[in-house]
């Protein structure tokens, strides 16, 4: 027998969900049955995707994921109208840096770690 695993009537958390990536994330996940709370800095325009996926299925709070006090008041909001959060996806557009034509490999993919001894 093949084990089903579902969203439905799961609660999750969806950082960068004004636009882009994150609003299409957002809308996937609250038309499997998920609620969704939608975190971004502009207000105005998460209200507008909440209000496309529904009172009922998601709700708006305005959070800057660069303020940890903002981020921790912004889960408390999405707890106490949908329960835990099951699901997070944290997807933001912030970058480290102005251009990201002018940024060098180790700001794109992070700290490498040097070989082992031995192996180049």
């Amino acid at each position: 027998m093949t084990a089903t695993y579902t969203l439905k009537d799961k609660h999750a958390v969806v950082t960068g969900a004004s636009r882009g990536i994150g609003a299409a994330i957002a809308a996937a996940l609250a038309a499997e049955g998920v609620r969704v709370s939608l975190l971004a800095r502009d207000e105005k325009t998460l209200a507008t995707v909440a209000r496309h996926l529904g009172a009922a299925q998601s709700q708006a709070v305005t959070a800057d994921v660069t303020d940890p006090d903002s981020v921790q008041r912004a889960f408390a909001a999405a707890r106490a109208r949908f329960g835990p959060v099951e699901v997070a996806v944290l997807f933001t557009g912030a970058a480290r840096f102005p251009d990201w034509t002018t940024a060098d490999a180790a700001v794109l993919v992070g700290p490498r770690r040097p070989p082992a001894p031995g192996r180049s």
